[in-house]
């Protein structure tokens, strides 16, 4: 059912399901369905991750927005990064 669809149409028939917003939609399709194209703007490890590297707080959403549809593989990628990067920071052994 989603496969078939566009990333976009897809999140708006996920979004479309009480409960799941625009951050649920976007990971679904990311990690779930594999859809680079998909980035989860308003994620807090990502946001954190683009501070650290901006040297100031940032938002992910409108960066992921100003680089364009073109870039949106690199995006996704940079997100699984700040995943991973988040994770690791969460553990830190006493």
């Amino acid at each position: 059912m989603l496969e078939q669809r566009s990333s976009a149409d897809a999140a708006l028939l996920l979004r479309s399901i009480k409960g799941i917003g625009p951050w649920t939609a976007a990971v679904i399709l990311l990690r779930g369905l594999g859809r680079l194209d998909t980035f989860p703007g308003n994620d807090s490890g990502v946001a954190a991750n683009l501070a650290l590297i901006a040297g100031e707080p940032a938002e992910a959403g409108p960066i992921a927005e100003a680089l364009g549809h073109s870039a949106a593989c690199c995006t996704s990628i940079c997100c699984w990064h700040g995943w991973k990067r988040a994770a690791r920071s969460a553990v830190r052994p006493t």
